[in-house]
């Protein structure tokens, strides 16, 4: 993997990243899980057909590509605030999970399941909410009728769900380090 990240060293993402992909050790249905090819804030590692986008997007991050991906980062984080753990968790999860999924249900599920995972082991600092606080704020803006259609069980049932794999993923992650 071709690393290109100014925020946090090398061996910090690496940890993050094996934190990740055991969360994802714990509902994988493939025997051949995606490859992050690169993780940059320079839009022209990306590949070429995205290059122009990055240039001039202002989004946290994307990710691009299927069972090989490429994730890029804004460069305007300038240090690793928790926001910019949640933006490198969201874009991985959209490898891990697939990009089909967009940001509907499916994806959320994994994205809050990740981020409580990565919360409660501190391998990402603290949140200055609750972790159910921020998940609940991220199914706002990506569900903005969630009272309607019962996302507050959602965010719930990922909780829920994640505690009660959190030891497994930290078996599967102490596996992937040695």
């Amino acid at each position: 993997m071709k690393y290109g990240l100014t925020q946090i060293s090398k061996e910090e993402f690496d940890n993050l990243h094996a934190f990740v992909r055991a969360c994802f050790d714990q509902g994988y249905q493939r025997r051949d899980p995606p490859l992050l090819k690169s993780i940059s804030i320079h839009h022209s590692w990306a590949p070429q057909e995205h290059q122009e986008y990055l240039a001039r997007n202002d989004s946290l991050g994307v990710t691009m590509g299927t069972h090989e991906f490429d994730i890029w980062i804004t460069p305007a984080y300038k240090g690793p605030v928790f926001k910019f753990y949640m933006t490198l968790a969201h874009e991985l999860v959209h490898g891990y999970a697939g990009l089909k999924y967009g940001h509907n249900a499916h994806w959320r599920r994994w994205f809050y399941r990740v981020l409580f995972h990565l919360v409660e082991a501190k391998i990402i600092p603290t949140p200055e909410s609750d972790i159910q606080s921020v998940l609940l704020s991220v199914e706002l803006s990506y569900n903005p009728k969630w009272w309607q259609s019962g996302a507050a069980g959602l965010v719930d049932e990922a909780i829920n769900k994640a505690q009660q794999e959190h030891s497994k993923v930290l078996d599967s992650y102490w596996s992937r380090l040695a």
